[in-house]
């Protein structure tokens, strides 16, 4: 499996054309799923496929060179910088300078930061702080595919000294891969279901995964000592289909493995989805699948005959720039367009991905793995990694658009003081509720309880800043997707209901004077649930005493990021005017929707606020507001900004005084 190279500072493995093609699957899983996710639900687990092989491939090398006493770590790491760099250097560059001209500011920043963990390998990190639900689509972020390699490099990182430190003490290889496979895979179940973010992106979930491939390699490497297993499994399998001589199944066992394996990648992609908690115990299927195929052996007939096919080799050993190009190029014509590219546009993307991924591996890759440019490369990396941390640092350098300099378009930081707030709940978290409902209750003599959803939390900045200048308490309770209908049950959200009834008797126990209820009414109730829900709400308000119950209306709604909207109206004028209002998506459906929920207002007592009336008139919706209207109204599409927020609040601070009066 195994022969020593001529340098005589590390063993190579012997190349396997079947293990590319295994590649080849992988790329084209991950590969198909980014661009056609409908249809390959499951094609995101090619990335398991390639933590399986790395570890195999990796760990050969590591473990038959310090077997052979001739490992050494100078040599392993200048062999992967090689290996890694170069692609990845050029991918970055050309990223950095498409988004110059087709991003943001704050796309920009975004991107500069990713960029610069990629260079630094700490992608899987920065993501994991960034994901949730109110965190910019994934179809925005160019470089989403890098947390991946960075818990492969994290894994070269930190694996050959585990391993070389296990062998001065005399450990058992096997035992030691073994056992830290276990624990991770250990720390993948239990944490998959408290925080299925940290459970997809943390290394310490993810190296069972490379372990299993470093064990299987321990296993090929000493087969000699594996002999007697191997003869024992033979001949159980042979007594259990009634077969007289052991050989006949040890010759058939390959060819099961291989097809079996096959059987599991197959079944992998087409089951798994997003839906699933992943990877927890589903992701045991894809690498079980990958194990078998590897062990079964170069001669199986599935990987003699399929695996290593020119087609499949030729994919396999291109799948590395493959899987740098494909998602940026994907990413940045989603940004660039607004929304999600054509068929015909993706088809053309994958291609083109498939040309720049064949020219980096035969113009860049090759020649420079024969050169001694290792120093080069790491000063290249470094500075790559400098100015994206220095273009995240800057803000985007929104100077490289004249006109659009001056507006912010974050909104101060968009959800900086709601969407990390104990007292929001995101959906991956909502069946904890929350941990202490009396960190969310800051009780005055006049106290106001905000109840709803993202869209309530939204208004939270505002009223929190009215709060602090006037002495007033505020409650606040909002969660994700929970509007504030008493019994309302959605099966997606089973955490909703529950939320709901503790606001209800939280509401009664600590009497408030005000009741604001708002939400994603555009969302809610046209389209799934009678707006009858919403008057028993107020009546059971009703019943408890409160004095005041305020229904916030809808706020404008646009059909995507408004920023991207301004951006596009900016590069669409010649003179490169921004309008102040832009009419939304389906605006007399909210006007219509603002009218009905005026209605029940006044049918059971409440109060209402129309705040459509206050950023819109017939012109269009305000855009942009506060001090020289130089602040953007929302931060996504919808919900509103900071800056918004405390505008509106101000706007109906009299109303709110008033009610609490």
């Amino acid at each position: 499996m195994a022969v020593s190279n001529n340098n005589g500072h590390l063993t190579l493995t012997k190349y396997r054309p079947d293990i590319d093609g295994l590649r080849a699957i992988a790329i084209l899983s991950v590969v198909g799923f980014h661009a056609f996710p409908s249809w390959l639900t499951g094609g995101f687990v090619g990335v398991d496929i390639f933590f399986v092989i790395s570890g195999f491939l990796i760990s050969t090398i590591i473990i038959d060179s310090i077997e052979r006493d001739n490992f050494s770590f100078l040599e392993f790491y200048r062999r992967r910088i090689k290996r890694i760099f170069p692609a990845l250097l050029v991918v970055l560059m050309t990223v950095l300078i498409l988004g110059w001209f087709i991003l943001l500011a704050d796309d920009y920043s975004q991107l500069g930061k990713h960029v610069a963990g990629g260079a630094g390998f700490i992608s899987n990190f920065l993501l994991w702080k960034e994901s949730g639900y109110f965190d910019s689509a994934a179809e925005s972020k160019s470089l989403l595919h890098l947390w991946s390699l960075g818990i492969e490099e994290q894994f070269y990182i930190f694996w050959p000294f585990l391993l070389w430190i296990a062998s001065k003490r005399r450990l058992n290889l096997l035992k030691f891969a073994v056992i830290i496979g276990l624990i991770s895979f250990t720390l993948n179940i239990t944490k998959v279901h408290s925080d299925k973010v940290a459970a997809f992106y943390s290394p310490q979930t993810r190296f069972w995964e490379l372990m299993a491939g470093a064990s299987l390699a321990y296993v090929i490497l000493n087969k000699q000592k594996f002999i007697n297993l191997k003869y024992r499994l033979g001949a159980w399998l042979s007594r259990l289909v009634g077969w007289q001589e052991p050989g006949v199944a040890l010759k058939i066992l390959p060819e099961a493995q291989s097809i079996i394996g096959a059987l599991l990648l197959i079944t992998s992609v087409c089951i798994i989805s997003e839906k699933v908690l992943f990877p927890g115990w589903w992701a045991i299927l894809p690498v079980l699948g990958t194990l078998l195929i590897i062990s079964a052996g170069q001669q199986a007939y599935l990987n003699s005959k399929f695996l290593s096919n020119n087609v499949l080799v030729w994919l396999g050993l291109i799948s590395y720039p493959l899987y740098l190009w494909h998602w940026p190029l994907l990413s940045l014509a989603y940004i660039a367009d607004g929304h999600e590219p054509s068929r015909v546009m993706r088809i053309a993307i994958i291609f083109l991905s498939t040309v720049l991924a064949w020219l980096t591996y035969k113009a860049i890759e090759n020649p420079l793995r024969s050169r001694n440019i290792v120093l080069p490369l790491l000063c290249i990396m470094i500075l790559t990694g400098g100015l994206g941390f220095n273009i995240y640092k800057k803000e985007g350098l929104p100077g490289r658009f004249p006109g659009l300099e001056s507006i912010d378009v974050t909104g101060y930081e968009f959800g900086r003081d709601w969407k990390m707030h104990t007292c929001y709940l995101q959906y991956d978290k909502g069946d904890k509720l929350f941990p202490n409902r009396n960190k969310c209750i800051e009780q005055r003599k006049h106290t106001v309880f905000l109840w709803g959803d993202s869209f309530a939390a939204a208004l939270y900045p505002g009223l929190n800043s009215l709060a602090r200048s006037n002495d007033l308490g505020v409650a606040f309770f909002a969660a994700n997707s929970c509007p504030p209908l008493v019994g309302w049950d959605n099966p997606s959200r089973p955490f909703c209901k529950k939320i709901n009834e503790d606001n209800l008797a939280t509401i009664k126990e600590i009497k408030p004077n005000i009741v604001i209820l708002h939400a994603n009414w555009t969302a809610t109730i046209p389209n799934s649930y009678p707006i009858a829900m919403l008057a028993n709400t107020v009546i059971q308000l009703k019943k408890l005493g409160v004095p005041r119950i305020i229904i916030v209306g809808p706020v404008p709604v646009w059909g995507e990021k408004l920023s991207e909207i301004l951006f596009s109206r900016f590069k669409a004028d010649p003179l490169h005017r921004i309008p102040d209002r832009i009419k939304p998506d389906q605006e007399q459906s909210m006007i219509a929707l603002g009218k009905s929920l005026e209605i029940i207002a006044k049918q059971t007592g409440a109060e209402y606020i129309q705040s459509y009336a206050y950023f819109c008139n017939d012109k269009g919706c305000l855009d942009r507001i506060g001090n020289g209207k130089n602040t953007i109204v929302s931060g996504d599409n919808a919900h509103l900004s900071v800056v918004a927020s405390t505008w509106f609040i101000t706007q109906i601070r009299n109303k709110l005084l008033d009610a609490s009066t």
